[in-house]
């Protein structure tokens, strides 16, 4: 019951997310994100709250209750990312990283990713954006190197 609650939660906020997302930059939106996630709220992500958050992400990701996300319900989700994308003119490119995310998160490339495939992306993108290596991720370990964060935030960045 909790776990459901709290993945509705998790919807109502990706829902809601593309209204904030018009007053907020994608660095804003990775904050909120990663307080989202930081669920004791002491500023640091433990493996348990990635993998809550990861199984919450996957019952709202996943509408039509088949176990697994395809990718037009992974590319439909996108945390408010997609308004931010449109307003600066970077749609394509969002939409490329985040089918390259995709991609990366579908081990048996069958065109679904499930819980398993999502947890073992997220923890491998855990352990790369842990930099000082002490189990916990920082705000800013989270936002310099965590995969999903770099796609993103490389996808937003206007050619200079």
């Amino acid at each position: 019951m909790i776990l459901r609650s709290l993945a509705y939660a998790s919807f109502a906020l990706a829902v809601a997310a593309p209204a904030v997302a018009q007053q907020q930059s994608p660095g804003d939106l990775a904050q909120t994100l990663f307080e989202t996630i930081d669920a004791d709220g002491d500023n640091a992500l433990t493996p348990q709250e990635r993998d809550g958050y990861t199984q919450d992400v996957v019952a709202s990701m996943d509408l039509d209750e088949s176990g697994g996300i395809d990718m037009d319900e992974f590319l439909n989700w996108g945390f408010g990312m997609g308004v931010i994308a449109d307003d600066l003119g970077r749609s394509t490119q969002y939409q490329t990283a985040s089918r390259i995310i995709y991609k990366f998160m579908d081990y048996d490339d069958d065109g679904a990713v499930t819980g398993e495939e999502m947890g073992r992306f997220q923890e491998a993108a855990f352990a790369y954006a842990n930099q000082n290596e002490d189990g916990a991720l920082t705000a800013d370990e989270f936002h310099s190197h965590h995969f999903i964060n770099i796609a993103t935030q490389e996808a937003l960045r206007p050619l200079e």
